[in-house]
C-alpha cells in the first residue's frame, strides 16, 4: 500500500474513533403557564440547584 494511501486510511479511521461531535439536537419548544407563586418556587429551586430554570426543568425528564 502506498504511504499516502495508508495515511489517508489512518486519518479516516482516527476521525471515526475520535469523533466527539454530538449530533444536532432535535429541539421542541414548550409553552408553560405558571402562577407568580409557582414561577417564584421554580426559580428558587433552580437557584438552589445552581442551574437555570430551563436546565432545572430539563433535569426532571
Amino acid at each position: 500500500m502506498p504511504a499516502a494511501s495508508a495515511l489517508a486510511d489512518r486519518d479516516a479511521e482516527d476521525a471515526a474513533l475520535f469523533d466527539f461531535d454530538e449530533p444536532e439536537a432535535d429541539w421542541r419548544t414548550l409553552s408553560l403557564e405558571l402562577t407568580t407563586e409557582e414561577h417564584t418556587r421554580l426559580v428558587e429551586r433552580a437557584r438552589a440547584a445552581g442551574v437555570t430554570p430551563e436546565e432545572f426543568l430539563r433535569g426532571l425528564i
